[in-house]
């Protein structure tokens, strides 16, 4: 199994308009700025509260677990629960009811 380290990691490279769908630019703007040089901030530095309110409920806000690898969700957002008929406040990726979908959030 090859490890990627996180630094390693281009989440969407230098052209945030043509990689992101418009509805979510803010989202990853505000993302980005609160990272800094890091692949992802830490959960006490971001405040969906300071994001437009029509991108929360589409938001999903993850815990990495290491050893064993495991991702946690911290925030399950309504539309998200809505799409996917679940909703995974708490839980983590092996509680995913949609086997393919859930199959997918851990590799």
């Amino acid at each position: 199994m090859q490890v990627i380290k996180a630094e390693e990691l281009s989440v969407f490279g230098d052209d945030v308009d043509d990689a992101v769908l418009p509805e979510f630019r803010a989202l990853y703007r505000y993302w980005a700025q609160v990272r800094g040089s890091r692949w992802a901030p830490m959960w006490s530095e971001f405040h969906l509260d300071e994001l437009p309110a029509e991108i929360v409920p589409w938001c999903v806000v993850v815990n990495i677990q290491q050893n064993p690898l495991k991702f946690l969700y911290r925030f399950w957002g309504t539309r998200v629960g809505d799409l996917l008929d679940a909703d995974l406040t708490g839980k983590s990726s092996d509680d995913i009811p949609s086997q393919s979908y859930g199959k997918r959030a851990r590799v």
